[in-house]
């Protein structure tokens, strides 16, 4: 179970570092949002205190870290999906295939062998405490999250529990 959660984590920590242009649908809605509101001074007034508070800079860095990247190689982005919806792709890497399954928040990834489905990994997004986690066997493991001490970071958490957080 460990190796594997050092895999995924490492696995994650490399796909972020690569340049995965996508929907940015956590900014868009943040920014749709507030487009429903008032005047355009009313909106205007919430946008710089969207910007100051950080909400549009943290959003933009979990698009950029977690979301595009996700939809860079599946294609989809989780937030952009609604309730019910449900795509399976097969994705082949290092000579390996697997099964990844979006819904709503949640990738469920099984490794294909001899036409056959492995263990679920379950890659999943708890909006209420902004924070990914990988499930595994029933064990959860948080990856990473947004903090609410400092607006301007967020954590990602290694298996033995160290964690690292990344300034905005």
């Amino acid at each position: 179970m460990k190796r594997i959660l050092v895999g995924v984590l490492a696995l994650f920590i490399a796909i972020t570092g690569m340049n995965c242009y996508g929907g940015f649908m956590a900014t868009r809605k943040i920014y749709n949002w507030n487009g429903t509101l008032g005047n355009k001074w009313v909106k205007t007034i919430v946008m710089w205190a969207l910007v100051i508070i950080p909400v549009y800079p943290i959003a933009s860095l979990a698009d950029i870290v977690i979301l595009n990247t996700l939809e860079f190689w599946t294609g989809s982005n989780p937030l952009a999906m609604k309730a019910g919806e449900v795509e399976t792709q097969l994705v082949r890497r290092d000579g390996k295939e697997y099964q990844i399954t979006a819904t709503k928040n949640q990738f469920e990834i099984r490794e294909v062998t001899q036409n056959k489905l492995g263990n679920p990994v379950y890659l999943t997004f708890r909006p209420q405490e902004e924070a990914w986690y990988v499930t595994q066997n029933g064990k959860s493991l948080k990856i990473s999250e947004a903090t609410e001490a400092n607006q301007n970071e967020v954590k990602l958490f290694h298996p033995d529990g160290r964690s690292v957080a990344v300034k905005l």
